[in-house]
């Protein structure tokens, strides 16, 4: 696998070369927690400032295009915000209060960086190039949460131990969630359903089909985090590469009436799964009766009903400083036993996680940060239209977990997902026309 990643490097630019490496200590800065602790992941953070502080002089946005303009201001004042949130007088932990910033608005930073080195005029592939990185560079992270799940050992149980969430997130009855090296069992779930549409994706570009075969390591990984976000995700992304593909380079989407069929039948069941309580199944497995039973009667499930309580606790702070908030950590899924804020809550919920944090001001700003950058993926499809259910399914992914779930903290999914935003933006940039003044 190291000789597919560095073959041919003579045709890899500089900057593509900095974003692998990038890549690279996000990904792996969570196996330094085995010596070093939760403290780890700040090489991620050291590796963006160092990357960042080489661009002083980048021209920014020459090109002037009103889109790119607000993304770049959006999310410098979200990282602004959010920083000058640590000062809250609610908060009463500092330490942990920054510890929370650098898992959220911090890795913002991966954005500009990723727009800054991503150079698509060095070649109609580069995205491709960079995707396919990301893709390989994973694999052994998924595969060693398979292992975990079904051959857990003294060294697994040391990761565990790490973990700053309560013991009971690790576990689904008597089945123990795998969480491979990240900080949970569904950071593990999220990071593999987003790798199942990165390969999904590849199959459709390169025609290559040994990107099924990774597609299906990556749904195994899925499962092995025993998450039902997750897995209703991946049959999401089935479902939107079913119903979006068949499109050549320079064509719109032509939907095929059979995979239309189709997608509609995964939605229905995934559906059907969620809102239906006929009982229980037996398949003959213990682990995946479970699992499934847990999504035909999800309605009586505590797990997802006690979201409803901790939803209108974060309503009952934010309406205690709606305009202010309550200081970045205050809503931190982990951060209980840290006592970090007077006034606190797991929301499990991202939107409601940024009210709570940063007011109604930071939840605008990020409202329309996240629409701009959706609308502008999907112009850049238009394009590229092989990348337009990677769009809708990348966009369901994180949706989805921010409805049930705070995700912003997600290490280091939401670092990967920033990247290839940054790449979007710079892709949509080299499409403009050389003129200044422009504004699309």
């Amino acid at each position: 696998m190291l000789n597919y990643l560095i073959r041919k490097k003579t045709h890899i630019n500089s900057g593509l070369r900095i974003l692998y490496t990038l890549v690279l200590i996000a990904l792996y800065s969570n196996v330094l927690k085995i010596w070093i602790g939760s403290w780890a992941t700040l090489a991620s953070d050291v590796a963006l400032v160092i990357a960042l502080s080489s661009l002083i002089n980048y021209r920014w946005n020459p090109k002037h295009s009103g889109s790119l303009t607000f993304i770049f201001v959006s999310a410098f004042m979200l990282i602004l915000l959010s920083a000058f949130e640590l000062l809250n007088e609610n908060i009463s932990n500092h330490l942990y209060s920054l510890i929370e910033f650098r898992k959220t608005f911090f890795q913002l930073l991966m954005l500009f960086i990723g727009y800054a080195y991503f150079d698509p005029e060095k070649g109609s592939d580069e995205g491709v190039r960079l995707i396919k990185f990301i893709v390989f560079a994973s694999l052994p992270l998924i595969l060693y949460g398979v292992k975990q799940f079904f051959a857990f050992d003294s060294f697994d149980a040391k990761l565990y131990s790490l973990m700053d969430s309560a013991s009971d997130t690790n576990r689904y009855g008597n089945t123990i969630r795998a969480i491979s090296f990240f900080s949970g069992p569904f950071h593990y779930g999220m990071f593999s359903a987003l790798i199942f549409a990165l390969c999904l994706y590849l199959e459709r570009k390169t025609a290559e089909k040994k990107f099924y075969a990774l597609a299906f390591i990556s749904i195994i990984g899925v499962f092995c985090s025993y998450t039902r976000t997750n897995m209703a995700c991946c049959l999401i992304v089935i479902a939107s590469f079913l119903l979006l593909s068949g499109a050549k380079e320079g064509a719109y989407v032509k939907v095929s009436g059979v995979r239309a069929i189709l997608a509609c039948l995964g939605l229905a069941v995934a559906g059907l799964l969620f809102f239906s309580t006929p009982g229980n199944v037996n398949l003959g497995n213990s682990q995946i009766n479970s699992l499934i039973n847990s999504m035909l009667n999800a309605s009586e499930d505590t797990r997802l009903t006690n979201r409803f309580l901790t939803w209108n606790q974060a309503i009952h702070l934010i309406e205690l400083h709606p305009l202010t908030g309550n200081g970045i950590g205050s809503a931190g899924d982990t951060l209980a036993a840290h006592s970090v804020a007077v006034n606190w809550v797991t929301p499990h919920n991202a939107f409601l996680k940024v009210t709570v944090e940063m007011g109604l001001c930071g939840t605008i700003i990020f409202t329309l940060f996240f629409m701009t950058v959706f609308v502008l993926c999907l112009k850049n499809s238009i394009r590229n239209p092989a990348s337009l259910p990677l769009v809708v399914s990348v966009t369901a992914i994180v949706l989805i977990n921010m409805m049930l779930g705070s995700t912003l903290g997600t290490f280091p999914v939401m670092t990967l997902i920033y990247l290839l935003i940054g790449a979007v933006c710079k892709s949509v940039e080299s499409a403009l026309p050389s003129r200044k003044g422009y504004d699309d």
